[in-house]
């Protein structure tokens, strides 16, 4: 029988499931790999939980950073009314 990890168990301990943070992943997935996903982010991370909003941001950063608003993305990583940064 094989090892079966649980994907839970591979995230921020304070990762809560939100049907929001669920729709805001299936739309910046869209947008993947082009200047458009951070602008799609931020029309929509108003709502995100912080833990949400901290993956998606770092997890877009990755992704895809060049030829965009850099003075977006500092925007948002300076949120300094976002807790859970260092967990996230």
């Amino acid at each position: 029988m094989a090892n079966h990890v649980n994907a839970l168990e591979d995230i921020s301990p304070d990762f809560k499931p939100n049907a929001y943070d669920a729709y805001v992943a299936s739309e910046i997935i869209k947008y993947e790999g082009t200047p458009y996903a951070i602008i799609r982010f931020t029309q929509l991370c108003l709502g995100l939980y912080d833990n949400a909003f901290w993956f998606f941001l770092s997890t877009l950063w990755v992704s895809y950073s060049g030829w965009s608003d850099l003075n977006l993305w500092r925007k948002h990583f300076r949120n300094s009314g976002r807790s859970e940064k260092r967990l996230s």
